[in-house]
């Protein structure tokens, strides 16, 4: 009963005339904290904006939240709406190396093909079948399968459907935890030959990488403030990945002192 008593609404848009041309409106109710129907206007720039379908598909992920509590709203809720609630609540918590992964998935490969399928209707065989088609590797076939059901576990908790168990779990990809290229060891004097090699400051790189284990990521970020000369240890502090500077390493192990021996000193 509780939802019936909330009405779906699809919000309406219109034309408004201004000094050069027109914007778009939005208009839409809500409640407000003292229980009470108010409407909001929402303005769009016709320029960034060229159509009502452009403002309606900015704002689906707006109306699936309106339209939550209603027994119509939670049923017509499609997978391309919980991804637009989820880059606007989730993304901005996320690791920005995370976020470009994601947005690639997302935008490349799963709101194409699903974004238009109601919730009931991403079922577990017809996602299996889907990931079969793709050309990409088995770990990159997890990763999809792994965020469409990260998107349903997101439409869970914003109850557009009921809590039950994940459909994805059903679904597993052969093959994603094996490794696809094949490991290739070097020697400590194939590792002297290629430092010697390389011009500078490469050749410092593959050093440490050589002789820490570290990844590029976190090479490439590495300090003269990271190595504590008295103590003979360096530290991971930060990392540097996808063009940008972070400083919580990948994992709590990153963050380890290692010794250095004295001919890497």
């Amino acid at each position: 009963m509780e939802f019936k008593r909330q009405r779906y609404q699809a919000g309406s848009v219109r034309k408004v005339p201004r000094a050069h041309g027109f914007a778009w409106e939005f208009r839409y109710y809500f409640t407000d904290s003292e229980g009470k129907r108010r409407e909001k206007v929402q303005t769009f720039d016709s320029a960034l904006y060229k159509t009502e379908r452009d403002v309606r598909k900015t704002v689906e992920g707006q109306l699936a939240a309106l339209n939550a509590n209603t027994l119509a709203g939670r049923a017509e809720v499609t997978l391309g709406q919980v991804i637009d609630r989820y880059l606007l609540e989730v993304f901005p918590q996320l690791r920005h190396s995370t976020q470009d992964t994601d947005r690639s998935m997302l935008e490349t490969h799963i709101r194409p093909k699903w974004g238009e399928h109601r919730l009931p209707d991403v079922k577990a065989y017809a996602v299996q079948q889907w990931l079969e088609t793709l050309t990409f590797g088995p770990a990159s076939k997890k990763r999809a399968k792994g965020m469409i059901g990260r998107l349903l576990d997101r439409a869970m908790l914003w109850e557009y459907i009921p809590v039950e168990r994940n459909p994805m779990e059903l679904i597993k990809v052969k093959g994603a935890g094996k490794r696809v290229k094949k490991l290739i060891i070097i020697t400590p004097a194939q590792l002297k030959a290629l430092v010697d090699a390389l011009p500078a400051p490469y050749n410092l790189i593959v050093l440490v990488i050589g002789c820490l284990g570290y990844r590029i990521s976190e090479a490439l970020a590495l300090r003269w403030n990271d190595i504590d000369w008295k103590a003979g240890t360096i530290v991971v502090q930060r990392v540097f990945t996808h063009n940008q500077e972070q400083d919580v390493p990948r994992t709590d192990a990153s963050g380890n002192e290692l010794p250095l021996i004295q001919k890497l000193v």
